[in-house]
C-alpha cells in the first residue's frame, strides 16, 4: 500500500514534469444516487418500522383537508369513527383479525386517528394542543405495532427472502 508521503512525492514529480490533474468521465453515464432516491429506498424498506409515522401523516392530511373542506363535518366524523370501532372489535375476525387483542388494538388506533380528525376539523390541525396530541398518540399506539411479534416475523422473513434473490448490479 502506497503511503501518504509516497503519494505527495509521486503528485510532485507529476506536476514538475507538466502534468495536470484530470476529471476522469465514466463511460457508463450514471449520475450519482440523489437523496430522494436514497431516502425513498429507506422510507420502503423499513415500511413496516415506519407505518405509524405514515399513518400519522395521512391523519394529519385528512384533518387538515377537513378542516379546509368540511369543517362542519366533525360530528358526523366522530360517529362514523366510533361506528367503525365497533365493527371493527366485534367482526374483526372476518376480516382477518382473529384475535381479541388485535381487533381492540385496530379499534383503538380507529377511534383515536377519527377522534383527532373531527377535533382537527372543527379546529384546525394546527391548533395549540391537537399537534401535541397526535404526536404523542402515534407514539403510544405506535408501542403495539412495533413489539408485535407476528410482524416482526413476517418482515424478518421479507428481508431474507431480498437478500436472497437480490440482484447484484
Amino acid at each position: 500500500m502506497t503511503s501518504y508521503r509516497q503519494m505527495r512525492r509521486n503528485g510532485r514529480r507529476a506536476r514538475r514534469a507538466g502534468l495536470q490533474p484530470l476529471m476522469v468521465i465514466s463511460t457508463d453515464g450514471q449520475f450519482p444516487t440523489s437523496v430522494g432516491v436514497v431516502l425513498a429506498r429507506v422510507a420502503w424498506r423499513y415500511r413496516s418500522e415506519l407505518a405509524p409515522v405514515f399513518t400519522a401523516g395521512a391523519v394529519l392530511g385528512a384533518g387538515w383537508w377537513a378542516h379546509l373542506a368540511h369543517p362542519g363535518w366533525w360530528a358526523h366524523l366522530l360517529g362514523v369513527s366510533a361506528v367503525s370501532t365497533w365493527v371493527l372489535v366485534t367482526f374483526g375476525a372476518r376480516v382477518g383479525l382473529p384475535a381479541l387483542s388485535e381487533r381492540v388494538y385496530a379499534g383503538m388506533v380507529t377511534f383515536a386517528a377519527g377522534s383527532w380528525i373531527a377535533a382537527a376539523a372543527l379546529l384546525g390541525p394546527f391548533r395549540s394542543p391537537l399537534p401535541q396530541v397526535l404526536c404523542v398518540g402515534a407514539l403510544v399506539l405506535a408501542v403495539p405495532w412495533w413489539a408485535h411479534r407476528r410482524r416482526r416475523a413476517k418482515v424478518r422473513v421479507q428481508r431474507t427472502l431480498d437478500s436472497c434473490f437480490r440482484v447484484s448490479r
